[in-house]
């Protein structure tokens, strides 16, 4: 997130935009991408390292009859699909609230009137991002991509 605000940051202000603005508007633009963030860290670590294991958590798949992989792909489906939702309404959020606290009449209205720009710009980040997710059902049971001629973890290449 830092570099984000540290590359994002000064380009906006070399545009003309306020500095708080330019914050704002990184700031707002980088919360899209935190659910799966680098590579998918703050997923397989956050998530993953706190439900496995967890008591109430093996009883839960227990009585859904499903695999603690099987649950970990529903609640990675569903994150992804609730990361599509507001990643396409960003850019709505982004411009009303530029208008609204840096426009000449402070309206949140404004904003609102380019609604169609605004989703279409939306649209353009999620749909290729939804696009480009890998199939869970792509890899084998020890998580590799089937499809990749190469299938080592970094770890074990020699």
């Amino acid at each position: 997130m830092v570099l984000l605000l540290l590359v994002c940051s000064p380009l906006l202000l070399a545009l003309g935009f306020p500095a708080l603005a330019a914050v704002m508007i990184s700031l707002i633009a980088n919360s899209t991408a935190v659910v799966f963030g680098a590579v998918g860290i703050p997923v397989l670590l956050g998530i993953n390292a706190g439900l496995e294991g967890a008591s109430v958590v093996d009883n839960y798949i227990a009585e859904l009859g499903i695999t603690y992989v099987e649950y970990f792909e529903r609640i990675v489906i569903r994150a992804g699909i609730f990361n599509s939702i507001v990643g396409t309404l960003i850019p709505l959020f982004m411009v009303t609230c530029l208008t609204r606290y840096f426009g000449q009449r402070k309206s949140w209205g404004e904003g609102l009137a380019v609604w169609q720009f605004s989703l279409f710009a939306g649209l353009a980040f999620t749909i290729p991002s939804l696009a480009g997710r890998q199939p869970l059902e792509s890899r084998d049971d020890k998580g590799y991509d089937r499809r990749s001629s190469c299938s080592k973890n970094i770890g074990e290449i020699d």
